[in-house]
């Protein structure tokens, strides 16, 4: 039987990019796929098309943008009118069940680039649109869009599984939605009733998703917060979704992470296994998921708390939730949080569940593990006895669960955002703890327009720790938003020293790892070089200058490909063409 999968959410949430990848995805492990697009290229041979289109573009004449806002010309018929042209479409879409099944026999998967939700909730808007104050409540709406459900429902093609891709940001999703388009077709400009109706749908989505999950037969629902994330960050999270089955924490603790194993698979043996099972969809501190937002985590700590709460239930081993407090090849203070794996009596190393980014990074190697007497660790690699990570404190999660959503309140301009980040840097505790909530800090006295404490806390943040490069990555944001801080430009000229010596230690690194054929610590390494100088380039953008390309891959790589997986591989020949 063909599982029908839908894609929903307002224009410009990428949903066609993912949509694409999905299927090749999908088809690359052997499914037959199809889309609905392919089904129905040319939707004129409905006999209810033209009418639509008709109808559509009667009920928008009746809107004009005037210097106080969008007006409604008359009201009651562009009501009908939005109405006369959802019977048509629900019309459309009961001939189009007539001509998909014989279409899709044998597939797997019917992805659906926009479905029966779109028919709901774009007519939804364009009927309140109409009459904005018959529909100004919650409850009204609601009423209204269980009432458009009622009769799409007739037309039988209930999805399976609907993915809900959504933003917090109308107006970028519809700029995105019109960058391309406008460039061949000026019919795609951007008008007011469009940017109205934009809006309007980003709330009326979750309503209606709310309606559809108080009806049994409405199939699962999958929201998808696309903010922060690329395409290939999104793709994943849907193909896991549509070929692995979730296993929850027998706590049923929502701060957990389900495990997702596909069908037959076995649950893991070893922690490397456990840790490749382990997939979320946060997109780090500043923007959480929505389903995080109430916990408050960001990836790393979403993912490295379930690591060791799944670790402990299986009986897989030591782990323990812990912050890094130093990283030797920067030989400053991360804001990070990963797991610590104790391997026997003094022995152990460092796993980073983080889903996104940190592939060739997750397994630190297995290395001497001392105890300091202040209580915190230090974890020393065998090779040249280098320190891999230093200070390693098991963290207390609640604690970090106040930071995330600290930083997610600032990320909303929420009204409460200036006190809390006040309090939270009164208890702050440490080098890292400080340097994250000073930033925050300044973050809410920016969104207070409190220029003068900006400058001050900036300051203050700079002498407390003057080689702390996420401080001297915060002073260069500052430079380029045109706000002075004391003696930042010197802060930021020793910055630059700092960086060009970790990313000289990365390329030693990286050199030492090539000569022994150790492809995948090179490509780890390398890796790691090259989203460091990304992540700090405003230190050099703030004097005016581009940040140096820290390591060109090496043609001697090809050597090592053999030892690569066919991801890393693919990941490499992208990287080499780039430098070509």
């Amino acid at each position: 039987m063909t599982e029908r999968v839908s894609f929903e959410g307002e224009r410009g949430s990428g949903k066609s990019t993912v949509v694409e990848g999905v299927r090749n995805y999908l088809e690359a492990q052997g499914l037959e796929v199809v889309k609905n697009r392919d089904i129905l290229q040319d939707k004129t041979d409905s006999p209810h098309h033209e009418r639509s289109v008709a109808l559509y573009e009667q009920w928008q004449s009746l809107f004009q943008d005037t210097a106080d806002g969008l007006v409604c010309l008359d009201a009651e018929r562009a009501t009908a009118t939005a109405y006369d042209r959802y019977h048509e479409i629900v019309a459309g879409q009961l001939w189009e069940a007539s001509v998909v099944p014989g279409q899709i026999e044998g597939k797997q998967f019917l992805l659906c680039d926009r479905d029966i939700d779109t028919t709901v909730v774009y007519s939804a808007a364009k009927i309140i649109l109409a009459d904005p104050a018959r529909y100004a409540a919650t409850e009204q709406r609601t009423s209204l869009l269980a009432s458009l459900w009622s009769m799409a429902s007739s037309t039988g093609q209930q999805p399976d599984k609907t993915f809900y891709f959504h933003s917090e940001d109308a107006q970028a999703t519809l700029e995105r939605s019109h960058a391309s388009k406008t460039a061949t077709d000026e019919k795609y400009a951007m008008t007011g009733l469009q940017i109205e109706a934009q809006a309007l749908i980003m709330d009326l989505f979750p309503l209606s998703f709310g309606y559809r999950q108080q009806q049994e037969t409405s199939g699962q629902l999958i929201d998808v917060s696309v903010d922060g994330k690329h395409a290939g960050e999104v793709a994943r999270v849907v193909e896991l979704a549509l070929t692995t089955e979730p296993i929850e924490h027998p706590s049923h603790d929502p701060s957990i992470l389900p495990l997702r194993l596909r069908p037959g698979q076995q649950m893991p043996a070893t922690i490397d296994e456990l840790t490749a099972l382990l997939v979320n969809s946060s997109s780090g501190a500043a923007f959480p998921a929505e389903h995080e937002v109430g916990q408050g985590f960001s990836n790393c700590v979403y993912s490295n708390t379930s690591l060791a709460a799944w670790a402990s239930e299986l009986g897989l081993g030591q782990v323990e939730f812990a912050q890094v407090l130093m990283d030797p090849l920067t030989e400053s203070c991360p804001v990070h949080w990963v797991a610590l794996e104790r391997q026997g009596e003094g022995r152990g190393r460092i796993i980073d569940a983080t889903p996104f980014g940190n592939v060739g990074q997750r397994f630190g190697e297995t290395a001497s593990l001392r105890d300091e007497p202040d209580g915190s660790l230090t974890l020393v690699a065998e090779r040249g006895g280098a320190v891999v990570y230093s200070r390693v404190l098991p963290e207390d999660p609640a604690m970090a669960k106040r930071l995330m959503q600290l930083a997610y309140h600032t990320a909303q301009h929420q009204p409460d955002t200036l006190a809390e980040a006040r309090e939270l840097s009164r208890l702050a505790q440490g080098e890292s703890q400080q340097v994250f909530l000073g930033i925050r800090l300044i973050r809410a006295l920016e969104t207070a327009e409190a220029t003068a404490e900006v400058a001050a806390t900036a300051t203050e943040l700079m002498r407390s720790y003057p080689t702390n490069l996420i401080v001297s990555r915060e002073l260069a944001r500052l430079a380029m938003a045109g706000l002075a801080v004391e003696s930042a430009a010197d802060h930021l000229l020793q910055a630059r020293v700092q960086l060009e010596a970790s990313v000289e230690r990365r390329r030693q690194l990286a050199q030492q790892q090539l000569a022994e054929h150790d492809a995948v610590g090179w490509l780890s390494t390398w890796t790691a070089a090259r989203s460091f100088m990304d992540y700090y380039s405003g230190v050099y953008a703030a004097a005016g200058e581009l940040a140096p390309n820290p390591m060109p891959v090496p043609a001697e790589v090809e050597q090592a490909r053999p030892f690569l997986s066919e991801s890393q591989q693919t990941t490499l020949s992208n990287w080499l063409g780039a430098q070509s």
